[in-house]
């Protein structure tokens, strides 16, 4: 039987949740060291003792990846809509509860917001030392905004608009805009689909909604081009787990490493549980590679491809599971996926 759209979004919420949460521990941790520490593998919550942010913080705990996920997801539903004062207004709270795990462009960023800067103009400059806005705090939280374009059928025209002044607040550059515009519609990819899933054609999409975004902000010469990256996608099948730790500089924040590493992994474990299984365990940027193989994972086969044992000991799983109640009847009420 189809899952239902609500059973899906209730997946996406949970699944990145429980993406970051067990990529948390070992986030920076290189392949060989959790291979080394985890031998039997990490298929449950870790103990993050002496990590350098996260010591002390109970297994099954997450971080900034699901805060400002549900950051996103709250003031679209405050709004009913999409509104960049309420996205601003929601990550300004954020900012002011915790901002342990940030990255730094997000951080100076919304610390901007927060001192009265217009969301226009509150993204990072680049420096001649060094380049701002290419890191993966964008995608890593557009799961939310992907979902509401897909229930309120937004007109590509609107979606890529609202994703670039999305991205604008934080990270302004074509990366950024790409990586956005690729996940968004990656996770839109898989609300559609239930059994009829295509890799060839979930490929073909976000490279083609990753281009989408040089028309708005052109790559400058020598600068990465994230969509070519992407093309690298199209022989998936033929990269072992080392291949794309090689290939896809070992998973780093980078977001030109860090979502076509996850991507890769997504389609070589047949949009499995065991796609979020290895891509934590191959390091990197573990809880973010994490959430957004979770987030598609559960906007692919619905809320039950997650093992109880990982829902239950989820932390604040109750918020999770509320925010896609409060979601699922705000934007769509319950209806069949078809």
């Amino acid at each position: 039987m189809a899952a239902r759209l609500e059973d899906k979004i209730k997946g996406m919420f949970i699944g990145l949740t429980i993406g970051d949460a067990l990529g948390m521990p070992v986030e920076t941790f290189s392949c060989d060291r959790i291979k080394n520490d985890f031998p039997e593998g990490i298929r449950d919550y870790v103990s993050a003792d002496g990590h350098k942010w996260f010591d002390g913080i109970e297994p099954g705990s997450w971080t900034d990846d699901t805060q400002l996920s549900l950051a996103v997801a709250e003031a679209l539903i405050e709004s009913k809509g999409f509104s960049m004062d309420a996205i601003a207004k929601h990550h300004i709270e954020a900012f002011k509860k915790d901002t342990r795990g940030w990255g730094a462009t997000t951080r100076e960023a919304i610390q901007r917001l927060r001192d009265q800067t217009h969301w226009s103009k509150s993204a990072s400059e680049s420096t001649a030392k060094k380049v701002r806005g290419v890191g993966n705090g964008v995608p890593m939280k557009i799961s939310p905004l992907g979902a509401y374009h897909f229930l309120n059928k937004t007109p590509w025209q609107r979606a890529v608009a609202e994703i670039a002044v999305f991205t604008q607040m934080t990270h302004n550059t074509s990366m950024a805009i790409s990586s956005a515009l690729a996940q968004s519609y990656a996770v839109q990819y898989c609300l559609e689909r239930t059994d009829n899933f295509d890799k060839k054609e979930f490929v073909e999409v976000v490279i083609s909604q990753s281009k989408k975004a040089e028309v708005i902000l052109p790559v400058h010469h020598g600068q990465d081009n994230i969509s070519k990256r992407f093309e690298q996608l199209q022989k998936w099948g033929e990269y072992t787990d080392r291949g794309i730790v090689e290939s896809f500089g070992g998973g780093s924040c980078y977001v030109f490493n860090s979502l076509p590493f996850t991507y890769a992994f997504f389609l070589k474990y047949d949009c499995s549980l065991d796609s979020l299984f290895s891509v934590v365990e191959s390091g990197g940027d573990t809880d973010t590679n994490g959430s957004m193989v979770g987030a598609l994972l559960g906007a692919l086969h619905g809320f039950d491809v997650f093992p109880e044992g990982l829902v239950d000991k989820l932390a604040e799983n109750q918020v999770i599971l509320d925010m896609a109640a409060k979601f699922a009847a705000t934007f769509f009420g319950g209806k069949k996926h078809e």
